[in-house]
């Protein structure tokens, strides 16, 4: 699971740069929660 961390402080300049990196993070480990649950499922079938 990769560490996401939730209280990121960042100074103004780079807050952009920051949100979008924190929305990346979130697709993969989305993504990345959703390939584990496929593969319970394909192991319980």
């Amino acid at each position: 699971m990769p560490q996401v961390s939730i209280q990121c402080v960042a100074p103004s300049k780079n807050l952009r740069h920051s949100v979008r990196n924190r929305a990346n993070g979130i697709l993969k480990f989305r993504r990345a929660a959703a390939g584990k649950f496929k593969n319970l499922k394909l192991l319980r079938l």
